[in-house]
Order: structure tokens, then sequence, then C-alpha cells
């Protein structure tokens, strides 16, 4: 289906019928090919299966296309799932750019992507373009494979190698997860600009961040911002290298020593919602991962927020310092209202991971604080 053309899916009466997709390598499930633009494709109803051909989306665009176009959901049963290196819904491999926009307004849907492809986003080496959530139940899961190799994807955002893009949640309920390296929601060194305004969200990764950046990266362009809803953000990690549940992966056991990963370098701003964070093993609850440092500005500013790092990494703050990298909090973390509860097992429950320093935290009268810690 070409640029400039349009396809739109109703379904039968009371919104019953099938459709199966299939296609060949290179094809999107439902979308176009490798040397061809993808029109707008609308989802009011039914059941959708869409499987794209390596390289290519379930629903989406094919290999090294830009996705181009208007993906729109509104209801319906939708399963869409990507062939090796193209996402489940959104961009195939190799795809560039950040043009694309991505609606799901209602329906039950589920998007898996390929190997080193997000579940709803970019394909290998893709950005996430620009994604709204606005209800419905929606599953994402990034590309899980037994092949070696980096698997940075994102369940919602970027694939391998790609930024986030522009990630929205206004409602719905959503679960998103990082099967590997990358992030439940967020992209590898580029989380993009996420929002989350409303709606269930649970975002966990593997071993990357739950909201935010991937394993074995700094976290250096971006923004993380919750107005509301309830979210809660979990790096899955058990293997005592972990990353934060917001904020920056951290350094997997293959990571040199003398190289520094984790790092958080973009704001993260929590203005309301009830918001639960769990980082891992040298992660912190929110901030930076193991090993990693934090010079973005961490600000509370409202809603109830309950951080743990479970670990050696801080409440809120930064990661274990590993082999002298990393530990240090540069920015001062503010908490001006909300309710707060911070915990880390071995380091300071707001402020740095174990080992670390840091420039200590402001907070205001209207803020509730409780934290614990073992120092």
């Amino acid at each position: 289906m070409k640029t400039g053309y349009s396809l739109s899916i109703y379904g039968q009466y009371g919104s019953t019928g099938k459709l199966i997709a299939r296609n060949n390598e290179g094809d999107a499930g439902i979308g176009c090919g490798p040397n061809s633009g993808v029109g707008d494709i609308t989802i009011h109803g039914a059941e959708v299966e869409a499987y794209g051909g390596r390289y290519a989306a379930g629903i989406g665009s094919g290999e090294e296309r830009q996705m181009g176009s208007h993906i729109t959901i509104y209801g319906g049963e939708v399963a869409a799932y990507g062939g090796e290196y193209g996402a489940g819904i959104g961009s195939g491999d190799e795809s560039g750019g950040d043009n694309g926009y991505i609606d799901i307004y209602g329906g039950t849907v589920y998007a898996e992507g390929g190997f080193e492809a997000a579940g709803i986003g970019g394909g290998n080496e893709g950005n996430g373009r620009n994604i709204t959530i606005w209800g419905g139940d929606v599953t994402a899961l990034s590309g899980n494979s037994s092949k070696l190799g980096a698997k940075q994807s994102a369940g919602i955002g970027g694939g391998d190698d790609g930024g986030g893009g522009t990630i929205t949640i206004n409602g719905g309920k959503v679960y998103a997860k990082g099967s590997s390296l990358g992030p439940g929601i967020g992209g590898d060194t580029n989380c993009g600009t996420i929002v989350i305004n409303g709606g269930t969200v649970t975002a966990e990764s593997k071993f990357g961040a739950g909201i935010g950046g991937a394993m074995d990266e700094n976290l250096v362009k971006g923004s993380i911002t919750i107005n509301g809803g309830t979210v809660t953000a979990k790096c899955l990690s058990d293997t005592g290298y972990g990353s934060a549940g917001i904020g920056a992966g951290g350094r997997s056991n293959g990571g040199f020593l003398n190289l520094q990963y984790g790092s958080l370098k973009v704001p993260i701003t929590i203005n309301g919602g009830r918001v639960t964070a769990r980082g891992s093993g040298g992660g912190a609850g929110i901030g930076a991962g193991q090993s990693g440092n934090v010079t973005g500005q961490i600000t509370i500013t409202g809603g109830y927020v309950d951080a743990d790092s479970c670990g050696e990494g801080a409440g809120i703050g930064s990661g274990e310092e590993v082999a002298g990298s990393g530990g240090e909090v540069e920015t001062v973390i503010k908490i001006t209202g909300g309710t707060v509860i911070a915990h880390s097992n071995s380091a300071l429950a707001i402020g740095h991971g174990e080992d670390g320093s840091d420039k200590g935290a402001e907070l205001y009268y209207d803020a509730k604080v409780t934290a614990g810690g073992s120092k």
C-alpha cells in the first residue's frame, strides 16, 4: 500500500470478522514493501492478525522504509508480529527518521517486535516515531531471541540503536516490556520525550530500565515526565548488575571495568500520579543505573512516589560506584511536593549509591518524605 493510499478495516456487524495477513521478506504484514512508502492504516474493529516478513513490521513499513504514515486503532482485537528486525507496529529494519504517527484509542492490542525491534515503534536502528495511547488494553514486547549480540530495543519506543521518539500515554491499560537489554518504555541512549498523563502503565525490562534507557549505555538525550496515572516501572534483573526503575540502564556483567555506563543525563519530572519505581542490583529506583552518575535534574512536585533500589543504588539518585566509576550525584535532587517514600538496601535513600557522593537534596515543607537507607 503506497503513500497516498489508505486502508480502513471495520469488520462485520458487532465488530466480528477476522483478517490474517502474512507477507514475504521485506514486506510488512499490513503496510508497504521495501521500495515504497506506506499510506494511512485505520482499524475500527474486528480481529486482526498481521505478520511481517523478515526486516518488516507486522503493521507499518517494510525494510529500510520510514513509516511516514498514520496508524490508528480505534477498537477490535489486534495482534501484530514484526519479522526479524521489524517492529510489531511501526517501522521496519534501518528505517531512520522521526516521521509517522501511531494512535491507539481502544481495543485490545498485542504487538511483538522481531529481533532487535520494538513492540510498538522502531525496527532495528529505528526511532519510536510519534506514539500516543489514549485508551484500550495494550501489550508491547520487544524482540526476544536466542541470537547473540545487542538486543537494546524497547517494548514501546526505539529499536536497537534507535531513539524513543515522542511517547505520550493519556489513558488505558498499558504493559510494555523490554525482553532483553532494552527498556520497557524508551530507547537506547535516547529515551525520547516520554509523557504519562494517565492510565495504568506497567513498564518492565529484563535488564534495562523500566522507563528510560538501555543497559550498557548512558542515557544522554530525552526527558521523562509523569503527570498522572498509576505507573509501575521495574528492572527485573537478578544477576547483581542492574538498571534503574525510571532512568538509565546499568552496566552488565560484560561491561568493561574502565568504561562508565548507566549515567542519567536527562531530566526526570514527576508532577502527579501514583508512581512505583524499582531498580535492581546497583541501579537506583529513580535515577542512574549501576556505575552511573546523575547530571540530569530529578524533580518531584506532587503525587505519591515509592522508589526503591532493591540493592546498592540509591532509592532516588545515583547507581552504585563500581571500580571507581559512577555513584556521583552532580545535580541537587528537588522534592517540592507530594508524598515520597525512598529506600535503599545499602546506600542513601535519596542521594548517592553505595561508595558514591552527592550534592544532596532540596526538600520543601509541602513535601512529605519518608527515607530509609543504610547510610
